[in-house]
């Protein structure tokens, strides 16, 4: 897979070599990214492991369930800032414009601290009032992810601008290397340091908050090393902040259909009695998001390099790195999609036998995925080409074609349920994307 990759690299920059800045660009984000999304990889996988093992089904199940919360408030609140960025950040750097720059950036933290101060604190009256009707005394867990939140809404933005301003690498530490090992070493303390078996979930859940807030603290530090310019000095020009609020409002509906999509399963599955299988379904989905590697690896790097492109008018050397990309991804990941079904009962058993449930959700996900990953990054593109309306749009009906299927079938089969609801609808979407970026701007999706 390594060599295929440095492959790909190298057929990339032959293709671009009347474009030295794009190929320097892509050799050392992409190959940089590689190393970062390998060690993040490594460390999600090793932490889900541990705690796993160390919190057993029923507890892991509670963990899962409301970090899935978590992650659904997180980009509630962040309102799609992140993605705003990547968008809107590159087009100034192509027009050299460092003031406008400065003015987008203090649009984005203002917009970050008033919303995260407003989730904060919704989300302390909620729990509050939670206690008063929660049978489960689930409360308890929610606490820590009430602390944790305004850090995941800052993580996500600040990586968003520093991905946005081509700092691909350094937006990609806090959250992809920082965090899971923070939370490792956090979790690694807790079990040691203490006796009682009482609560794990919410010990757990303590470590991983403070995990959350060190990754911020990280990001910060890069944030200001990379931009440093005068927030009180900085004049917003109220034009701009009309048309940022109209470009955001897509933003913040993508971002959040797009975190629902991804985490309704394990939602749905804990809000409807059955928590014990949210730690089973989560741990088998992150098990096939395993050979997604180079796809996230991709996105991360080209999504802003689609915009660049966009606005220099170079829609050929758009479509060519578009289907390189996406060759390069479908052939990478197979043998280990493969590998992966052959081998997926001894890959559950590490975690506990009772994760061995989880074997025909690998089945049915994977399958799923590798017909996405033919495709393409075809939403990526809609979005970062200025198609955010088209895209909500898609997005709202496959989400709500994955619910309704889920609800269905969940009842039924249960975690088989849960993934075939996924399933069904991450293809649907999908086939819209490849409609509508044809239809729209003359790109041909897929791997030819």
């Amino acid at each position: 897979m390594i060599c295929w990759f440095a492959s790909w690299v190298s057929r990339v920059k032959e293709k671009l070599r009347r474009d030295k800045n794009i190929g320097d660009y892509l050799q050392k984000a992409l190959t940089g990214s590689l190393l970062i999304q390998g060690a993040a990889i490594i460390l999600t996988f090793l932490g889900n492991l541990l705690l796993a093992r160390w919190m057993g089904a029923e507890e892991f199940g509670k963990y899962t369930f409301v970090l899935a919360w978590l992650a659904v408030a997180a980009n509630l609140f962040s309102l799609g800032l992140d993605d705003f960025a990547m968008s809107e950040l590159p087009a100034s750097l192509v027009e050299k414009d460092t003031e406008k720059k400065n003015r987008l950036l203090k649009y984005i933290w203002k917009k970050s601290i008033l919303f995260i101060i407003l989730g904060t604190v919704s989300s302390f009256l909620i729990n509050h009032f939670f206690q008063q009707t929660d049978p489960e005394h689930l409360y308890n867990y929610y606490l820590p992810a009430v602390v944790a939140l305004p850090f995941s809404v800052l993580v996500l933005n600040v990586q968003g601008m520093l991905r946005g301003g081509q700092h691909v690498l350094s937006g990609q530490l806090p959250e992809k290397v920082i965090r899971p090992a923070a939370i490792i070493i956090l979790a690694a303390l807790t079990y040691y340091l203490t006796e009682t078996e009482e609560d794990k979930g919410i010990r757990y859940l303590w470590a991983t908050s403070t995990g959350i807030a060190l990754a911020f603290f990280s990001g910060l530090y890069l944030f200001r090393k990379k931009n440093r310019f005068d927030f009180l000095k900085t004049r917003l020009l109220r034009p701009e902040i009309r048309k940022w609020n109209h470009s955001l409002y897509y933003f913040f509906l993508l971002s959040l259909l797009g975190i629902l999509h991804t985490r309704i399963d394990v939602l749905l599955l804990g809000s409807m009695g059955y928590l014990e299988y949210t730690g089973i379904y989560n741990t088998a989905s992150r098990i096939v998001d395993l050979p997604l590697i180079l796809m996230v690896i991709v996105h991360t790097v080209i999504a802003p390099l689609f915009s660049k492109l966009k606005a220099e008018n170079r829609m050929d050397a758009l479509q060519r790195i578009y289907t390189t990309a996406t060759q390069v991804i479908f052939f990478s990941a197979l043998p280990v999609f493969l590998l992966l079904l052959i081998f997926r009962e001894p890959a559950l058993m590490i975690f506990g036998k009772p994760f061995v449930q989880g074997q025909q959700v690998i089945i049915i996900l994977s399958i799923a995925q590798l017909i996405q990953m033919w495709i393409g990054p075809a939403a990526y593109l809609l979005m970062m080409l200025g198609h955010g309306k088209m895209v909500t749009k898609i997005l709202t009906v496959s989400f709500a074609i994955t619910m309704v299927n889920q609800v269905m079938l969940i009842p039924k089969w249960g975690l088989e349920g849960a993934a075939l609801g996924r399933g069904l609808g991450m293809l649907i979407g999908a086939a819209a994307y490849v409609y509508y970026l044809r239809k729209l701007e003359k790109i041909k999706a897929g791997a030819f």
